[in-house]
């Protein structure tokens, strides 16, 4: 019988540990995990300095979302600095993060400084910003969004492809006539193929305020 007991004891024991209120309390409250500043931001002073030197994802979407959420209420940071050389990558990561840094001009002194490429996507990005800088050296590209990973799609599917790719490509030009002083028609041309531009040419077409 003092087995028997004993096991009983054994057996019911840890079964009070794990439905027990006090061991329910300690197992299912998950701990607030506190963010901090990814890999592509650090803060110099009162100036947050955010590189932008891949292509263009939806990782460095959601990074540059957080760093800027983390930095909004940092009242000492009254500038930001955002640091560009990208051959582009996904459309929508590109319109994403332009609109994200749109959404904080009115909270920090936005600067945009190009380097290397920008190029397609990126390009977006670039324009996003009203003060914007290249190096001597920089090249930007232009084209039209393109269709890719069509197979195994029937014909409707890729019209209806075609429809939201020339969507995307007018709200590129959209934004590029609004930030250049080169008309539609002209973007329109230049996007036919793929168009690569100096940082002087740039600047002659309004899309850089200096090159240095």
């Amino acid at each position: 019988m003092k087995k028997i007991a004993l096991l009983l004891i054994l057996f019911f024991v840890p079964i009070g540990f794990c439905f027990g209120e006090s061991s329910v309390d300690k197992t299912m409250v998950v701990p607030f995990q506190e963010k901090c500043l990814s890999d592509l931001t650090y803060i110099i002073g009162d100036t947050a300095h955010m590189r932008i030197y891949s292509s263009l994802t939806l990782g460095d979407e959601l990074k540059i979302y957080d760093d800027l959420q983390l930095l909004d209420p940092m009242e000492s940071v009254k500038k930001l600095k955002v640091f560009l050389n990208s051959f582009g990558g996904g459309a929508y990561a590109g319109f994403a993060i332009a609109d994200q840094l749109k959404r904080v001009a009115d909270r920090f002194e936005v600067s945009m400084y190009a380097s290397g490429v920008v190029a397609s996507a990126a390009v977006a990005v670039f324009i996003a910003v009203e003060n914007r800088f290249a190096s001597e050296d920089t090249f930007f590209m232009v084209h039209e969004v393109a269709v890719s990973g069509t197979a195994g799609m029937n014909a409707s599917e890729v019209k209806t492809m075609d429809r939201l790719f020339d969507k995307l490509t007018n709200c590129y030009i959209k934004n590029l006539v609004r930030e250049s002083n080169k008309t539609e028609d002209e973007w329109r041309e230049m996007m036919k193929e793929e168009t690569w531009f100096s940082a002087q040419e740039a600047l002659d077409w309004g899309l850089v305020k200096a090159v240095k």
